[in-house]
Formats: C-alpha cells, structure tokens, sequence
C-alpha cells in the first residue's frame, strides 16, 4: 500500500457510519496488518477481518456491542453455574500469517483451553491454541465468511446472534 492509498483506507474507515461495511480487494498481508495496528493505536472500535486479499471493515452499532457484552456475561453466569473456567478475550485480533487470514470476533471464550491461557495478557495463535467459541453478533451484516476463517484457525465453536435469534454454528 502507498502512503496515498494507507491514508485513503484510514480516512475512509475514520468516517465508516455504525452500522457499515466497507470491503476491499486486492489488499496486501503487510497492508491488512498496518491497518489492524493503527486501528489498534487509535482505539477504534471497527472490526477488520482479512481472508487472502479480501479486507472487511465492520462499524458496530450500539445495539451490536450490547449483544456481544451480553453473551460475555451469559458466558461468564455458565462458566459459574457449570464450576468451568471461562477466559474471555473480546473482540482480540486473531491472525495466522501461513493462512493469509486474521478476524476479529465481536466476543470469543476460553472454555477446555482456559487454563493454558489463564494469566496471560497476549495471545499469538502461533503459540496459544485458538479459543473455543468464537461469537459474532449479525445485525448489519452477515458472518457466514468469519465462519469459514474461523474454521481454518481450527476453532471448535462459532455462533451468531441477532437481537431476536441466535444461531450456532459447530465447527469440526
């Protein structure tokens, strides 16, 4: 990416209304992983998901983090009520550079894996094992293509959620 074309993208995901979805072809790995740093440093709360040159920025709406911080106290209330250890790590950036994919789940869980990630402030999926469940919330798009990479990041668990349903998707 050019200085030009970084500032366009940057410029254009600063101005990304709740709720949008601005999609890019043709995006280079060393590209996606500027984006996903700056959006880091400045604190953003877009989610970018990149698959082998297609790059996703999502806005979340309002109603959109509500439902993720929900699941994450009903996570949480199972964890208790089933004596499990359940490790939350939000909506973390998740990449694996031999795969050319990375997303950002709106929540994901430690359930089975929890105690080797208990502690730990960082996670490197080249040498943490993936999270169990990964959630996405779909109000103003759809996640069936998150799904797919999550699959390939060997995550055993993916639901969606919507204000009126949830859907659970079992990835084996």
């Amino acid at each position: 990416m050019t200085a030009i074309s970084a500032l366009a993208y940057l410029d254009a995901i600063a101005h990304l209304p709740a709720g949008a979805t601005l999609i890019l072809l043709d995006v280079e790995w060393d590209d996606y992983e500027r984006l996903v740093d700056e959006n880091s440093r400045s604190r953003s709360s877009v989610r970018i998901t990149y698959d082998r040159g297609r790059l996703e920025v999502m806005s979340p709406t309002s109603e959109h983090d509500h439902l993720a911080d929900m699941c994450t106290l009903i996570a949480h209330v199972l964890g208790e009520e089933t004596g499990s250890d359940v490790e939350s790590f939000g909506s973390t950036t998740f990449k694996q550079t031999r795969l050319v994919k990375g997303a950002e789940p709106d929540a994901c869980f430690y359930v089975q894996s929890a105690p080797q990630i208990i502690g730990k402030p960082n996670l490197d999926l080249a040498t943490d094992p993936p999270p169990d469940v990964m959630v996405e919330i779909d109000i103003s798009h759809n996640s069936t293509t998150k799904m797919a990479i999550y699959a390939s990041m060997s995550v055993a668990e993916g639901g969606a959620m919507t204000a009126a349903t949830i859907r659970c998707t079992f990835i084996t």
